[in-house]
């Protein structure tokens, strides 16, 4: 039983996206650090060293993003069928 619990527990918090976890238990990296663009990070797991998983605000395309990335609400327009997005590493 306190195997199963202790499972469970390590468990516990990571299905949360990055913009609703607590800043302090982030990876670090601007992309993380910013606001506007961990509102797109869907996890904290690398997909690739150094690179995190990124989706679109009309959920039609996701990309691998860098921890060091950041993009900007004046850099980023999102329509019904078109999307556009600069980001600076």
């Amino acid at each position: 039983m306190f195997i199963l619990l202790l499972l469970v527990g390590c468990q516990i918090g990571k299905d949360k996206l990055p913009s609703e976890m607590d800043p302090k238990n982030l990876p670090e990296g601007r992309a993380f650090e910013d606001e506007f663009t961990r509102s797109f990070l869907q996890s904290t797991e690398e997909v690739i060293p150094g690179y995190y998983p990124f989706l679109a605000k009309n959920g039609r395309w996701e990309m691998a993003f860098p921890e060091n990335g950041l993009t900007g609400k004046k850099s980023y327009i999102s329509k019904q069928n078109t999307e556009s997005i600069k980001y600076a590493d």
